[in-house]
């Protein structure tokens, strides 16, 4: 059966890897159409000059779509094989049913993603995966009449859900922060996969996010208006960086509608708005516009939930299965999935609280000094993290500044982290030295601490950074950097 299901999830997979990388590819491409309007008027855009032609390539297409793949692809075929191999454990449950109650998950699902109006791209997903991983596992996994039982389904999934809550309070707050720095960040394989994460996730996350959440934007307004009318709605719509193109495929569609403005998509009005709302008001209008018009909200849940959800299930269960094959003759067909579902709780709870960094939060202590002349990566980043979390001044310790060339990606970062709080005078110029490290995650914290220090006499620096940066989440941190210092660009 092992060999089957890893199959049958393996095709499940890639038909999810070829529909995320068709998502990403037409994502990608808009992006492209819109961006290189702008670029073409003089704007700053991101991704900018540098980045824009990748948008038209396939390996960020494929390696985006791969994020999809890893998230709501699993999450999909998963559930879909619990629920067929549920259903099907069941007496007098005849094919039809099943067929049936796919089709009302899928149902359910499409209802959901189509709320705020028809999205065929994300209704690809459900309409592809769930019928496949379901027709695969009725063909080549066993049923009730192979000796698979509701209670040998039901019993190890309630205990799952029960080991939830405990799992989450074994990762504990800073959870991430310490995967990251100790396993990530501290490891050449780990790198490669903070490198990954920074260079190709942006690419899927562009993909699904409502008009809120996009740093840049773009409106057309259909027919004419007044000049004058359309400077001032100009100006005001600029300052929440909407610019305008002649696309037909803008983020919002402006009509004039007598006393008042008809806000859209290209697929048709959503709401309308008095002219002095949109100008006195405008973030409102378009936080308000944003969520009758986000497609993607739905889509986004999934993915997230699954992400979170997918990799603790699936380890859970193969515990489970190979505590279940230990015990089949021992404590029989009734016992013997309450025996395992236990131990693989506690294996799974206890495992994580054991080894799980997450609630390892340092606590302010008297050796800091002696922590950070160490010259030990490890002493150093986490007194620093003690620093930034608990104080004090990380420039009230000497020659401080030699922690911004340390060899360690941990220490660097953490000392980045400290120097947002510090009020010392070279903390700015350290950062904008940071500003130049040749690690994203680096890179972009200093982009974010200089912002968090609210000094504008750092905005041409970061604009510098902005146009000729290589890497398109670094511009993306330096553009809401320099919008939260209170730059603003019109076009």
């Amino acid at each position: 059966m092992g060999f089957r299901l890893f199959w049958i999830i393996l095709a499940g997979f890639s038909v999810s890897q070829i529909l995320g990388t068709v998502h990403v590819l037409l994502s990608n491409r808009a992006i492209f159409q819109a961006m290189t309007d702008l670029l073409g008027r003089g704007l700053l855009t991101v991704p900018n000059a540098l980045v824009l032609p990748s948008l038209r390539e396939l390996r960020p297409a494929l390696l985006g779509g791969l994020f999809f793949t890893l998230t709501l692809g699993a999450g999909l075929t998963a559930l879909t094989l619990l629920l067929v191999q549920a259903i099907r454990s069941l007496p007098g449950i005849s094919r039809s049913f099943l067929f049936g109650f796919i089709l009302l998950f899928m149902a359910f699902c499409l209802i959901l993603v189509n709320k705020n109006g028809f999205n065929p791209v994300g209704s690809s997903y459900f309409i592809v995966l769930p019928p496949l991983a379901a027709e695969l596992a009725r063909r080549f996994l066993p049923g009730k009449d192979m000796g698979v039982s509701p209670r040998s389904i039901a019993v190890p999934t309630l205990f799952f859900l029960f080991s939830l809550p405990f799992l989450a309070q074994a990762t504990g707050p800073d959870f991430f922060h310490q995967v990251r720095d100790r396993g990530l960040l501290s490891h050449p394989w780990g790198l490669a996969v903070n490198d990954f994460y920074y260079r190709y996730t942006l690419y899927a996350a562009e993909a699904v996010k409502s008009l809120q959440q996009k740093l840049i934007r773009t409106y057309r307004i259909e027919g004419s208006m007044d000049g004058d009318k359309a400077a001032v709605l100009k100006r005001a719509l600029n300052r929440e960086d909407l610019f305008a193109v002649t696309s037909w495929a803008a983020d919002l569609v402006l009509e004039e509608n007598g006393d008042a403005l008809s806000l859209g998509t290209p697929g048709g009005p959503a709401l309308q708005a008095d002219f002095p709302m949109i100008l006195y008001g405008a973030p409102g209008i378009i936080e308000k516009f944003s969520s009758y018009t986000d497609r993607w909200d739905f889509f986004r849940k999934g993915t997230f939930h699954a992400m979170i959800l997918f990799y603790p299930a699936a380890l859970f269960f193969f515990i489970y299965t190979l505590i279940s094959r230990c015990l089949s003759s021992r404590a029989g067909p009734r016992r013997g999935p309450l025996f395992a579902s236990g131990l693989s709780f506690l294996l799974l709870v206890g495992g994580a609280f054991l080894l799980s960094p997450g609630r390892d939060i340092p606590a302010l202590r008297p050796d800091l000094p002696a922590m950070l002349r160490s010259n030990t990566p490890g002493e150093q980043s986490r007194a620093l993290r003690t620093i930034y979390l608990h104080g004090p001044d990380v420039a009230s310790f000497p020659r401080y500044e030699d922690l911004a060339d340390s060899s360690s990606l941990p220490v660097r970062y953490w000392f980045t982290r400290c120097l947002e709080k510090s009020r010392a005078e070279r903390a700015t110029a350290l950062l904008l030295h940071l500003l130049e490290d040749g690690r994203i995650t680096v890179a972009t914290t200093a982009i974010e601490a200089l912002a968090g220090r609210g000094d504008r006499r750092v905005i041409p620096e970061i604009r510098k950074r902005l146009i000729r940066s290589e890497d398109w989440y670094v511009q993306w941190y330096a553009y809401r950097a320099l919008r939260k210092l209170g730059w603003c660009q019109t076009g």
